[in-house]
């Protein structure tokens, strides 16, 4: 069926192709992915008995990732450009985590990303005490756990344990600075996952991140109609990443076993887009034959 598609579409002129029709296509092979979630992969996730913390990490990213799904298939106006960028980077990055976690990359990956938590949390808190600390004419809330956090007796120690052990110092014996629970930039995340995602990175995240910050190096100059290119981009890039990160979660979390046709459900939702396509084309070749 697949290679029958891809022949067909060889035969298409895409630019022949109404605009909207070809954003329409991509928003369905989207909307295709987030359904066969729904359906079969998200009930089997809430199913499962004891897991590990491994496969507990491994399960809440990928809800991660549904959610980030649904809300890309809300999104069904492409005026909403920077909210299905935005959406498309985001399942990129947390299907690395997916990957890496799986992989053991770096290694003690599961500790990593359990001490990061914790890192993270006393980090944003820290940042917090000492703004306020320097600001004091301003008005705060009292009480806040991030305050709390901080002034706990030994949690600072506790904290920079925990970066040393994981992470390792920097070139002044500090604990590193961590931004990730890998301690990678996103560029050697990709690149450590794999050629796949390596190319992904370079040819795609950068122009998801324009819709994120960057000023206006993503609109500027763009036409409405290449804004809504970009939505059609997004929904385009993002079925395929969650269509292989359903297929990550569930070989390792075994679920093949109790759904075996998932395989075969996961080629269809890749189809869709050429689907509709394929259905669009013929509409044009019928309505200019109306003999037939």
């Amino acid at each position: 069926m697949s290679a029958q598609i891809d022949s067909k579409l060889e035969n298409i002129d895409i630019e022949k192709i109404p605009f909207n029709k070809r954003i329409e296509a991509f928003y369905e092979g989207a909307r295709a992915a987030t359904e066969l979630a729904k359906q079969v992969m998200i009930p089997q996730l809430k199913a499962l008995i004891n897991p590990s913390r491994k496969e507990e990490i491994i399960k809440g990213l990928y809800f991660s990732m549904y959610a980030w799904m649904l809300t890309l298939v809300s999104l069904n106006d492409t005026v909403h450009f920077q909210g299905a960028a935005s959406a498309t980077r985001s399942i990129f990055e947390l299907l690395l985590d997916i990957k890496l976690l799986i992989e053991d990359k770096p290694i003690n990956s599961i500790d990593k990303f359990d001490a990061f938590i914790q890192v993270e949390k006393f980090r944003a808190a820290k940042k917090y005490v000492e703004f306020k600390m320097s600001n004091p004419g301003l008005k705060y809330k009292s009480g806040l756990a991030k305050e709390k956090l901080v002034n706990k007796s030994g949690e600072e120690n506790r904290i920079n344990t925990l970066i040393v052990l994981n992470w390792g110092r920097d070139k002044k014996s500090k604990p590193r600075k961590i931004e990730h629970w890998t301690g990678w930039g996103i560029n050697k995340r990709a690149q450590e996952a794999g050629k796949d995602y390596e190319f992904f990175y370079h040819e795609s995240f950068a122009l998801l991140s324009w819709y994120l910050h960057s000023g206006l190096v993503g609109i500027k100059g763009m036409s409405t109609e290449s804004l809504g290119a970009v939505f059609g981009n997004s929904h385009m890039l993002a079925a395929p990443l969650f269509l292989d990160a359903t297929l990550l979660v569930a070989e390792e979390l075994k679920l093949l076993k109790a759904i075996p046709q998932l395989i075969d459900w996961i080629k269809e939702a890749k189809l869709v887009v050429g689907k509709v396509i394929i259905e669009e084309h013929l509409k044009i070749l019928e309505s200019n034959n109306p003999s037939k």
